[in-house]
């Protein structure tokens, strides 16, 4: 049936008498029981797959202990956090820790050995009654302290070489772990620009493809 109304108005469709999506059949008692059957052989099937693959990690974990003398949660940490703990957490200083730190280094160039314990009880009244002014110049001086042993030059051509490859191999893992999360290409060529110590380029690929192709591009262009 079409309703209209004058000459020129569009027909209207009647109002449905019936649903527009019908309900599903409700399953019987001997499909429902088949579904859950299905369900349980599927999750059994999961659950001895992911138990393998368990057992597998924590037998090459501990193979790689034996091989580099490193712990195995090192190698876990790598396997299923993909590098993430590799990068510096970066914490609130606490003002307490660092006076207790400066009073048990004072008493260690004085020559006296004593246990934190100790420590804490001796100085916890002098901590209390030192002004919070006081107490920024000491917590700035420790994190200057700080920043000149993580960021300060190397002496040594050994000590900047070694430093050069664990930031390298860190940068790899943190890199290869954010593929592994996100998916990404990328490479990276790190040289010295200093004259202090000799080293070589250091070229870094994700992929051997991004190598290939670059290799390509620098023969077509005659890089």
């Amino acid at each position: 049936m079409v309703v209209t109304h004058g000459p020129h108005c569009h027909p209207l469709v009647p109002r449905r008498t019936t649903p527009k999506w019908a309900k599903a059949a409700a399953l019987t008692a001997a499909q429902q029981k088949a579904n859950v059957l299905c369900g349980l052989a599927t999750q059994t099937e999961i659950d001895a797959e992911v138990c393998s693959f368990v057992t597998h990690a924590l037998s090459l974990a501990d193979h790689l202990r034996e091989k580099y003398k490193k712990k195995p949660h090192y190698f876990l940490n790598l396997f299923f956090n993909g590098g993430v703990r590799v990068s510096k957490k970066h914490t609130k200083i606490n003002p307490s820790n660092v006076f207790q730190s400066m009073k048990a280094a004072q008493a260690s160039e004085a020559g006296q050995t004593e246990r934190l314990v100790d420590v804490q009880g001796d100085w916890l009244e002098e901590y209390r009654n030192t002004s919070p002014k006081d107490l920024e110049k000491i917590v700035a001086n420790f994190k200057e302290t700080k920043n000149e042993h993580e960021k300060g030059m190397r002496v040594t051509v050994k000590s900047m070489v070694k430093d050069v490859h664990a930031t390298v191999s860190s940068i790899q893992q943190l890199l290869e772990g954010l593929n592994a999360r996100v998916g990404i290409d990328v490479f990276f060529c790190l040289v010295h620009n200093s004259p202090n110590f000799h080293m070589d380029p250091i070229w870094y690929f994700l992929r051997e493809s991004i190598e290939s192709y670059l290799k390509m591009v620098a023969t077509i262009l005659r890089w």
